[in-house]
């Protein structure tokens, strides 16, 4: 009987480890509640380090010049399908909050100008968009898996941030987006 329930004990746990796995070979990656699970590569109440590096058009971005601005980053690559999948639903984002002075979209993309500037003459990314930012990616942040995405407060803090694709991945930047706004 004891040897019975210790089988059944260790073929549940091993089950649940590789429906795990195999969530994350698909790059959707659930919580129990369905939300989107954290990033490996940040901690919420963390002030990551800064970078200041020029978008498509050469507008010189510095992170620790957004203090009172809400910041949502996107982490990303062209060869990136749920990457490029989820830009629609980034673009929504955009519209919706874009005009406003105290929120900023920026995607950092591994990719040189040239291969980011053919992908989006298809499929239109409304984020600024950092050009060959694999170093400031790697260096600054060790992000290794892709597409990640943070939402930071007005006070420079990180308060959302996941990795890997979730259908449910915009709502919840968008909930902390309203959060962080002030909006109900």
């Amino acid at each position: 009987m004891r040897f019975s329930f210790l089988l059944l004990f260790f073929l549940s746990v091993h089950f649940i480890a590789f429906s795990q796995q195999v969530q994350q070979n698909q790059k959707i990656i659930f919580t129990k509640a369905g939300e989107p699970m954290p990033s490996p590569f940040f901690k919420n109440d963390e002030v990551i380090a800064s970078f200041s590096a020029p978008d498509l058009t050469g507008r010189v971005f510095n992170l620790k010049d957004f203090e009172g601005k809400v910041v949502v980053l996107n982490f990303w690559f062209v060869a990136c399908a749920p990457c490029v999948k989820e830009i629609p639903e980034l673009n929504q984002l955009v519209d919706r909050y874009g005009k406003r002075d105290d929120i900023v979209f920026l995607a950092l993309a591994l990719d040189e100008k040239a291969e980011i500037e053919k992908m989006i003459e298809k499929n239109i990314f409304n984020y600024h968009i950092i050009p060959s930012a694999k170093e400031i990616v790697q260096k600054n942040y060790k992000v290794a898996m892709f597409p990640t995405h943070v939402v930071i407060n007005k006070d420079g803090k990180v308060v959302f941030h996941t990795s890997g694709y979730n259908p449910t991945t915009i709502s919840a930047i968008e909930k902390n987006i309203k959060l962080q706004l002030g909006i109900n």
